[in-house]
């Protein structure tokens, strides 16, 4: 399931992931970025990250190929997760797509994360 968390920030979509991530809800998630993709040239993007069981199929390629469709519109990722294998995917994702800064926090550096992705 994923939620989006709203900040008072408009540039920044806000979501928190918890169990399996099915199309419906990357289909919310991937609206609420729609909208803010219309009002700012870039966005930043915040992930908290409770608990992860996977993507369904369809999520994992609708997921691919929006991301694809827009990398250059992303400027920074803030990924609140304590797992120790996501947060080595999110360094890993820093790497791989270097125009965007992704950055791991721990749940207990939650405020460090939220004051980083909006400043």
């Amino acid at each position: 399931m994923m939620q989006v968390i709203q900040f008072e920030a408009d540039n920044v979509v806000g979501m928190r992931i918890q169990g399996k991530v099915e199309k419906p809800d990357l289909d919310q998630v991937k609206r609420e970025v729609e909208r803010r993709l219309e009002r700012h040239d870039r966005i930043r993007v915040y992930v908290e990250v409770a608990e992860f069981e996977g993507m369904s199929v369809d999520a994992f390629l609708e997921d691919l190929k929006f991301g694809a469709d827009n990398w250059n519109r992303f400027d920074k990722e803030a990924v609140v997760v304590d797992q120790a294998w996501l947060r080595k995917v999110t360094a890993m994702a820093d790497k791989l797509v270097p125009q965007i800064d992704v950055r791991a926090f721990s749940v207990a550096e939650t405020d460090k994360a939220r004051l980083w992705v909006t400043s």
